[in-house]
């Protein structure tokens, strides 16, 4: 009896675990698109483009969000650092005006040049993928006063 218990609770926790691990792809919305933000963590190197603000207010990095499709002002922000030195992060910030269509994936991409980021919005997943618009910005240390100028941004933005 004790060996079928531990049987039954593993096939669970097998299960359990399965499921967990799976990535489950969610349908678009009607009327909506997706955006997928970009991470790239490795060793030390930490490098983030996200959607910069959400419901008009500065936010975090999160993996994907949707949003009504449309016209868009949308304000992104990359952020290059080091997991051990916050010091020595670094930032860039665009301004993309774009119209993204109902029931579409989008993410964000970027390409380090020197001091400056090429920061692109991708249409597609996979091997079928269409740029929008490449936008370079120079990768600046964080300002002192930068809060205030993030919040009025994000008042224009349409997120």
């Amino acid at each position: 009896m004790r060996n079928l218990n531990l049987m039954v609770l593993l096939v669970l926790l097998i299960s359990l675990v399965a499921c967990v691990s799976l990535p489950i792809k969610k349908d678009i919305r009607e009327g909506h698109f997706r955006l997928k933000n970009f991470q790239f963590e490795q060793g030390k190197k930490r490098e983030y483009v996200y959607l910069m603000c959400n419901s008009k207010s500065p936010s975090q990095w999160v993996t994907a969000r949707q949003y009504e499709a449309g016209r868009h002002i949308l304000w992104v922000k990359a952020s290059i650092g080091s997991r051990d030195f916050s010091s020595a992060e670094r930032n860039a910030f665009v301004k993309f005006e774009v119209d993204l269509e109902s029931g579409k994936d989008y993410q964000l991409n970027r390409e380090i040049v020197g001091d400056s980021i090429i920061i692109w919005i991708a249409e597609g997943n996979g091997s079928n993928i269409n740029i929008l618009e490449k936008l370079t910005s120079p990768l600046t240390r964080p300002l002192v006063i930068e809060e205030r100028l993030r919040k009025d941004q994000c008042l224009e933005g349409t997120i």
